[in-house]
């Protein structure tokens, strides 16, 4: 495992990774492929890749916070963070800064100890503070040039675990953390 994560990632991306206590991210393009279905009745549906979600249950083994930033307000994304037990939920977030700037008053988390993944424009700043920014391959070229790293996986397609297990295995815990898991 050791020389997949040495030779994947460069060593000041595992050493912002090291101090992460808090994992943010956008739905729309991250958690998913960024497509909207509409249904006659006025619901809508998203397709949401399982590996994420083992990527949250992981993180959370492995003590670290998670929180979802959107910009959207979906019954579907909702019903997502519930079942994945996210612990910090802004829906609707005009303003992710903003939105992310309540979270750190009331929690006493900070940009030093914070990762957050987007993929779009209104993900920018988010990118530009935290103290590690990525996107998934297919995110626009504005968030990938402000980022400090490009996953290889698609939003939608495993990006969110693929962020999860670099942060877990910076921080020197995603063996115990499978390891919990599997029990």
């Amino acid at each position: 495992m050791l020389d997949y994560f040495l030779s994947k990632y460069p060593s000041q991306i595992l050493r912002k990774a090291e101090n992460i206590q808090l994992v943010v991210t956008d739905v729309d393009g991250v958690l998913t492929e960024g497509g909207l279905t509409y249904h006659d009745d006025g619901g809508e549906s998203k397709v949401f890749n399982v590996k994420d979600g083992t990527g949250f249950a992981i993180l959370h083994i492995g003590g670290i916070k998670t929180g979802v930033i959107t910009a959207r307000s979906s019954e579907a994304v909702k019903r997502r963070c519930m079942e994945l037990e996210i612990e910090f939920q802004y829906h609707g977030a005009g303003d992710k800064k903003s939105a992310l700037e309540q979270l750190f008053q009331a929690t006493g988390f900070s940009y030093h100890n914070t990762a957050y993944i987007g993929d779009d424009l209104n993900d920018g700043q988010l990118l530009e503070n935290c103290a590690l920014g990525a996107v998934p391959s297919d995110a626009h070229f504005y968030a990938k040039e402000l980022a400090d790293l490009v996953l290889e996986q698609k939003g939608g397609k495993g990006a969110f675990r693929e962020f999860a297990d670099l942060v877990l295995y910076a921080r020197g815990s995603l063996k115990n953390a499978v390891e919990k898991y599997l029990e």
